[in-house]
């Protein structure tokens, strides 16, 4: 005889041992019902229906509810079957021993699957013939859909691992005592599975809802999304407060759940998700971001204060709430905070002109130092000079400073003050420690800068003199080669490049030429606000109004022509849709929507990556392989000055063009006939053979105490050869390259003379006198640019 045949009739003799005679009626008809999908060969089936039929031998109809499907469900097999072994079926004794050593190896339960399959079937069965019979079985209706039909098989061992441990309730389809109310079901791919929600509340229940159906079940895996139920729900249980309402979840509540989560253990981390050790952090902020969608679409109103409703849409909320970080908003109107550890959230004072970036959060950790230096640092930082973008830019280098005069003290804690940390000698040596950290110049001008701020603003606290500040001095840091004008071939090639891309990055491509056309920064573009143009007259040319890097986060207004107006409209028209996000970013043109799985946001369009993977594409063609985004505004600014050196045009009218003043026209543009144009629009005459007789000299290390009038210079002589002072046309006469200030200060003063007078004797020696003074003047700027050392003209 087959072994199946010999199956088939061990398991009739089995079902007629069932004590309860409806129940051994319906395990016969069951039977029946089922005995055609039994394969030819005993496998984890055949093991799943004896197990079955065993299990009911001794159940009473009255028995059937949902306490005895839950403890049938959880009733493993091979454990259960192994203690039976004398009385196993001979038809499955092989078998059974064989899946027992499988699953002690490998944690694999052949036939569990089957088994749980066979019990709701069986459940459903019961119901369908006796639901008029009985109450108990008539209740079936109740918990019906959570005889669910199929069952996450993939990676089961993940599940076996945490058996034993509370939350392993969250894993299975039937918990232990659970009532069926607190399951929701989900579907799948192949079925339908059973969630847990360990929680009385409804708000609570329809708040995990949410997150389930919007983004677990479609983004993450079945092990990670129930886990993370459980924690959250297992966090909201331990909360001092029912949480019931939108209005109780406020800051508190956010607290417990930030401190509950860190504490979850890192083994359980570790095995449910090893390389993203944020997995559930990342998942709490989705929960509340879940949340505000809810509340937006019903206009309700949430107890969390408007920082952390910020916060939480953030891109980098994951890493603020774990930090420890708590936001705000900068306002450097109000009073500084005592906090270790901020994250500023973007608004009006952290996104200006330039210097705007596409940061919507900037974080600022104290909380390495005492609270005198946090004190001292933030207080900087809210009330020092600069922009707030400067300072926070800058910031590692502050507490790099305070760090190090820190160790420099050799003490720490209540011990230490910086007063007494501070003197000529600390501060040389930390000059040595930036020098060999930066070689490039600019960025130790910019450390620097940085240090000489902070000492300035707590001068007197610290007891800062002025020859301690020039320990710092910035000489000789001057930037003299600055910009790389982009070549004409290399710029047809990367605009033609930006043009292949244009149907996924049109709004870049806009940028782009917006940028080679005006003299406007990067940041100045990115923060065009919808309503920038002011007017626009007939021929298209139009006034619009920005927010500049010079203007002190004041408006300021400029004139551009009718082919740049056509590019602000055509930006403003592509983003219109984007605009309607209820966002703090919907003000500005160029935006776009975040790749986001969950809660719309918006983000200024990143010119600087883009423009980044354009080169990339295209290193091969172009001849320098280095341009920065900056570059593009180096190639305008170039331009103007060859065309307007070519028509003549002043110096004042080229930098009003390029808005430069003449200090960056001087770095990045260094030809002699600018320096000239530069003079003459100081002075106001034209550079003739004006004769200056007098020595100019780059240093004054040894300096006569013969200054002469104004203390533009001094005399070489004892005595003065001119009773009347004429110095600046005498032989002994010698200044010095840093008398600059000086002669533009005398020149301007002499302009206001002129301005003053109608009397034209006094208007023809001031003119006279500005000729001597400015052609001094073109040679000094000359000779400072040479650094030759000494000059004689």
């Amino acid at each position: 005889m087959r072994k199946v045949d010999v199956f088939f009739d061990e398991i009739q003799v089995l079902i007629e041992q069932t004590k309860c005679e409806i129940l051994r009626e319906e395990l016969s008809a069951f039977f029946q019902k089922h005995i055609h999908d039994f394969s030819m060969h005993i496998g984890g089936r055949h093991v799943a229906f004896y197990f079955l039929t065993i299990n009911l031998k001794n159940v009473s109809i009255l028995e059937i509810n949902w306490e005895s499907c839950v403890r049938l469900h959880n009733l493993v097999i091979y454990e259960e079957l192994m203690r039976k072994q004398k009385v196993l079926p001979s038809s499955l004794k092989r078998v059974i021993t064989q899946y027992y050593n499988v699953y002690k190896t490998k944690g694999i339960s052949n036939g569990l699957f089957s088994y749980q399959l066979l019990i709701n079937d069986f459940y459903r069965e019961v119901y369908k013939h006796l639901k008029h019979k009985f109450r108990n079985i008539q209740n079936i209706e109740l918990y019906e859909m959570n005889l669910v039909s199929n069952y996450f098989q993939h990676d089961k061992k993940r599940f076996i691992d945490y058996k034993g441990e509370d939350l392993f309730s969250a894993l299975i389809n039937y918990p232990l005592d659970c009532d069926y109310t607190k399951l929701i079901k989900i579907p799948v791919k192949n079925g339908s599975r059973n969630y847990w929600v360990n929680t009385d509340s409804t708000f609570i229940r329809t708040w995990v809802e949410d997150y389930l159906f919007n983004y677990a079940i479609k983004y993450l895996e079945p092990v990670l999304f129930r886990l993370v139920g459980y924690f959250f729900t297992d966090s909201v249980n331990k909360y001092k407060y029912q949480v019931n309402s939108y209005q109780t979840v406020d800051n508190v509540f956010l607290k417990h759940q930030i401190e509950y989560f860190q504490k979850i253990p890192g083994a359980i981390i570790q095995r449910i998700s090893p390389s993203k050790p944020n997995a559930f952090f990342n998942q709490l902020v989705i929960l509340y971001r879940s949340l505000l969608d809810t509340i937006h679409v019903e206009q309700g109103e949430i107890g969390l204060s408007g920082e952390y409703v910020s916060l939480v849409q953030y891109e980098e909320a994951t890493t603020a709430i774990k930090g420890g970080y708590t936001p705000i908003y900068f306002n450097p109107y109000e009073s500084v905070p005592r906090l270790e550890k901020i994250v500023f959230l973007a608004n009006e004072y952290t996104r200006k002109g330039a210097n705007s970036k596409n940061f919507d959060l900037t974080f600022l950790d104290l909380s390495n130092f005492p609270e005198q230096i946090r004190e001292d640092i933030l207080e900087y930082i809210w009330y020092g000079a600069g922009t707030f973008y400067q300072k926070q830019k800058h910031n590692h280098i502050v507490k790099d400073f305070y760090n190090y005069l820190k160790r420099n003290s050799g003490k720490a804690g209540q011990n230490f003050e910086v007063k007494n940390a501070i003197n000529h000698k600390t501060l040389f040596k930390y000059r040595q420690k930036l020098e060999f950290k930066y070689t490039n110049t600019a960025t130790l001008k910019g450390a620097l800068k940085t240090i000489r701020s902070v000492l300035k603003y707590y001068g007197d606290k610290y007891g800062v003199s002025n020859s301690m500040l020039k320990v710092l001095n910035l000489n000789k840091l001057e930037k003299i080669n600055g910009g790389t004008p982009i070549t004409d071939n290399d710029l047809k090639v990367i605009y033609n490049e930006f043009k292949k891309g244009s149907d996924k990055n049109k709004l870049s491509l806009l940028v782009f030429e917006i940028f080679i056309l005006t003299n406007l920064r990067i940041g100045e573009i990115l923060n065009l606000e919808r309503n920038c143009i002011e007017y626009k007259d007939p021929a298209g040319k139009a006034n619009i109004r920005y927010l500049s890097k010079t203007s002190n986060g004041e408006y300021t207004n400029q004139l551009v022509s009718e082919k740049v107006t056509y590019l602000l409209e055509e930006a403003i028209r592509l983003t219109d849709l984007t605009a309607t996000c209820n966002s703090s970013l919907s003000k500005y043109i160029f935006i776009e929507p975040t790749q986001r799985k969950i809660n719309h946001k918006l983000k200024i369009v990143n010119f600087t990556y883009v423009f980044k993977n354009v080169l990339a594409k295209i290193e091969d063609k172009l001849a320098n392989k280095s341009y920065t985004v900056n570059n593009l505004r180096h190639t305008y600014i170039n331009n103007v000055y060859e065309q307007g050196t070519k028509l003549d045009y002043s110096l004042p009218k080229l930098a009003a063009i390029t808005n430069n003043g003449y200090k960056t026209a001087k770095m990045y543009y260094r030809k002699y006939n600018e320096i000239e144009l530069y003079v003459e629009a100081l002075s106001g005459v034209t550079l003739t053979n004006v004769d200056i007789n007098g020595e100019i000299r780059n240093e004054s290390k040894t300096e006569s105490k013969n200054n002469v009038k104004s203390n533009l210079g001094q005399c070489k002589e004892n005595s003065c050869v001119f009773e009347a002072m004429e110095c600046l046309i005498c032989p002994h006469f010698v200044t010095f390259t840093n008398r600059i200030p000086k002669f533009e200060s005398k020149i301007m003063e002499l302009n206001n003379t002129i301005k003053s007078t109608s009397n034209p004797i006094i208007i023809d020696e001031a003119v006279s006198q500005k000729k001597l003074l400015s052609q001094y003047l073109k040679n000094m700027i000359v000779l400072e640019e040479n650094e030759d050392g000494a000059s004689e003209t």
